[in-house]
């Protein structure tokens, strides 16, 4: 009663190996009768990851002549069953006068601790990439940032019609790709709410696809109509799940189909939002489609049946579309393809967020604050094309110092500084001091609170790295007004 009790696998075998006794757990694993059989044969074994079998077990055990615990990572993989991550321990049976007569084999399931093993490594791994990946993607934005500025100051120096207007367009273009690479690096970083603003789907439809199919090849559809609403979303964010919602479906299809790209204004009720008027995407593969018991599971973290696949794309499409109010579902029928559709709020006509009809005081003076000397170069001769004075320093020491010397319209500062106070502590040590001038949080750091919700930290607004002169003006104004 006790034998047949025991939650892990038992077996009982002879000293050539021939199984004699085995519980129901034993059985359990391999669905079926394992008395009279080879434990070799009933009980395949292997070394996890390399797939090589281990040495007879019984014959280790009768070798060491004492209770052994198996060292290497092991999985069972018996005929017509399913495969899982197992221990195994080994003992010599005796008989009353100490005579071996065979082996007892226990083996334990691991799959699930060994699954969620695996899974805190993964995160360990996605923790150390999350402060890599924000640290570059600052650096690379402040680079950007630099050549964003100048490219716009260009702009407004050469002739409307000059042939260099075409490579500055050019340049521009460029510096989009750019801001799309470091917004894929800061999918891995942790931060705050998306930054939201007036976008255009269409223009970012294009954009973002054209970015995700860049030498990959295929076919794509368009369905897009020239009256589809804007949305109100962070541009850089909704840019990478449409390429990553495009990337999986080229992936799907590795002998090649077509791809379709579908959008339009809804006035319903989509899944588990309420009334009310969206923006409906949809990508559509032809590929392999997902199997049934996988589709309750895309959206999973961790969850892939790519071998080199992260299980990361899609749950980061779930979790910015969620943080957009929005609401994002799978269909799909094997071997005829998968269709993805996501739907997002569309912009309220009565929200104000370009600011146009403000304007910058004339002669006043912003004080900026950034420990980059390049874009602080280029910050400053961006404000001055405004028709601004400038004081620009390094430290927020000195922008205190500064802020007691004189009185500024205006103050930019950067979030992050090596060595010292960021702009939030210095901007509250300034309200503090009785320094109410509004303020505009500036960071390479695109995920961090401060740029999602600048009003709770003391801003009135924030500019994301890389931002160019249009982008400045229109944040100046807004914050102006």
């Amino acid at each position: 009663m006790l034998f047949r009790s025991i939650g892990d696998a038992v077996v009982a075998t002879d000293r050539d190996g021939l199984i004699h006794l085995a519980n129901p757990v034993a059985e359990a694993f391999v669905g079926g009768t394992l008395v009279g059989q080879p434990i070799g044969e009933a009980l395949p074994l292997i070394a996890e990851g390399t797939g090589r079998p281990i040495e007879d077990p019984v014959r280790r055990v009768l070798a060491a002549d004492q209770v052994i615990s198996f060292s290497e990572r092991l999985e069972l993989r018996p005929r017509g069953a399913g495969a899982r991550a197992v221990t195994l321990t080994g003992a010599p049976v005796r008989t009353a006068d100490g005579t071996v007569s065979g082996a007892v084999l226990v083996l334990r399931d691991v799959t699930e601790a060994r699954r969620v093993e695996e899974g805190l490594a993964r995160i360990q791994k996605l923790e150390t990439v999350q402060v890599l990946a924000a640290g570059i993607a600052h650096d690379f934005n402040n680079l950007l940032a630099g050549i964003a500025g100048y490219t716009s100051l260009a702009a407004i120096l050469i002739p409307p019609d000059s042939p260099a207007q075409d490579k500055l367009n050019k340049a521009d273009r460029a510096i989009e790709r750019g801001r799309g690479l470091t917004a894929q690096l800061l999918t891995f970083s942790r931060g705050g709410d998306p930054m939201r603003s007036r976008v255009d789907p269409r223009a970012l439809l294009k954009d973002a696809t054209g970015l995700a199919l860049r030498g990959l090849g295929g076919r794509c559809d368009w369905d897009v109509p020239d009256d589809l609403w804007a949305v109100h979303a962070d541009p850089a964010q909704l840019g990478q799940v449409i390429q990553n919602l495009v990337i999986n479906a080229n992936q799907a299809m590795p002998n090649g189909g077509k791809l379709e790209i579908r959008a339009r204004n809804v006035e319903a009720s989509p899944g588990p939002l309420a009334a009310g008027r969206y923006v409906e995407f949809a990508v559509r593969d032809e590929g392999v489609g997902i199997p049934a018991e996988n589709l309750a599971r895309i959206f999973d973290p961790f969850f892939t049946t790519k071998p080199q696949g992260t299980g990361l794309g899609l749950a980061v499409c779930f979790s910015i579309v969620q943080k957009h109010g929005g609401h994002i579902e799978a269909s799909s029928t094997p071997g005829r393809g998968t269709t993805f559709r996501f739907w997002l709020p569309a912009y309220d006509r009565d929200q104000d967020d370009d600011g146009d009809e403000h304007s910058l005081p004339p002669g006043g003076c912003v004080l900026i604050l950034d420990d980059d000397a390049t874009f602080r170069t280029v910050l400053t001769e961006m404000v001055r094309a405004l028709g601004l004075g400038v004081v620009a320093v390094g430290s927020g020491q000195e922008a205190l110092q500064a802020l007691e010397r004189q009185k500024f319209a205006l103050l930019i500062f950067d979030l992050t500084l090596p060595g010292g106070p960021g702009g939030v502590e210095t901007l509250a040590t300034a309200r503090q001091r009785g320094v109410t001038t509004p303020a505009v949080v500036s960071s390479g750091y695109s995920d961090d609170d401060a740029l999602a919700e600048p009003a709770r930290y003391g801003f009135s607004g924030a500019l994301r790295k890389p931002f160019d002169l249009p982008m400045l003006r229109a944040e100046l104004r807004r914050v102006v007004g």
